[in-house]
């Protein structure tokens, strides 16, 4: 057999397994258009990809979320928007579909207490869940600073994550000699990068209308967003925690599964996705 076709056939094979993976689609309900939308099975590329993120020490997984939000985009057939708040579900319906539809989810209150919970069925119960989008979109103001906020995409919280982690790797700091302040230091910024994913506006109203100040966060990038976040009145730090909790909510209603008085948890790390 020549080179040339085993490139052939190599290039063949490329393209029936695209095939393959675009006609076998996974169906996911998706709560910021409530309705479903059609998703290509994970390969074991976007496996490997995934338990390679864990290998990234910082508080939240930035390497995760970045190449799950990489894989939704990448697998969607369809051409939607999505927010941080349809991530869950896809995660675990895809999981679901490409691995093993059986989990072992651990008590909230006890580690040693688990339980097997069937995920397509557990799906299925979150759909019928209505998402609250009154959370999804809200407003704090201090005297006459009024910042218009709302639920980040998926693209936008991707953007910040890979400046984030590129800041935190630049700080050269190994992970077993990190010091306590170098940890409430690290808290401190990853706290600042989360906040401005939900930031959409920040208006300066004085009480000449006429010099009306408006700063579109979509204008700024991540740099400038932090450095206006943090010129900000320290009062609206907890309304910034209080509304962005309640838009987790939801979240968190996916991920728990609640059988008599406990409560157990679907981790969404790369271990989810790990063979069962």
């Amino acid at each position: 057999m020549t080179t040339g076709n085993i490139n052939s056939n190599y290039k063949d094979l490329l393209k029936e397994l695209d095939r393959v993976n675009t006609e076998n689609t996974v169906s996911v309900f998706i709560p910021s258009i409530g309705k479903n939308c059609k998703f290509k099975a994970l390969t074991v590329k976007q496996q490997k990809d995934i338990i390679k993120s864990a290998a990234d020490s910082t508080l939240m997984n930035l390497s995760f979320n970045i190449v799950t939000n990489n894989i939704i985009k990448d697998n969607s057939i369809d051409s939607v928007e999505f927010k941080l708040h349809d991530k869950a579900l896809v995660l675990i319906a895809l999981r679901a579909a490409t691995l093993s539809s059986t989990y072992t989810a651990t008590n909230l209150e006890d580690s040693e207490d688990t339980i097997e919970v069937d995920l397509l069925k557990h799906i299925k119960t979150i759909k019928g869940v209505k998402f609250d989008k009154k959370s999804a979109e809200f407003t704090v103001t201090v005297d006459n600073i009024v910042v218009d906020c709302a639920a980040p995409s998926l693209k936008s919280d991707t953007a910040v994550n890979r400046d984030c982690l590129r800041n935190l790797s630049n700080t050269s700091t190994d992970v077993d000699d990190i010091t306590q302040f170098k940890i409430i230091e690290t808290v401190g910024d990853m706290y600042a990068y989360e906040i401005i994913k939900y930031i959409d506006t920040v208006t300066i109203n004085p009480e000449d209308d006429d010099n009306r100040k408006v700063i579109d966060f979509n204008d700024l990038n991540t740099t400038q967003k932090v450095t206006v976040l943090e010129a900000l009145p320290m009062s609206l730090s907890k309304m910034f925690l209080s509304n962005i909790t309640e838009y987790k909510e939801y979240e968190a209603l996916v991920t728990v599964i609640e059988t008599g008085d406990n409560k157990y948890s679907i981790s969404l790390d790369p271990g989810f996705f790990a063979a069962q």
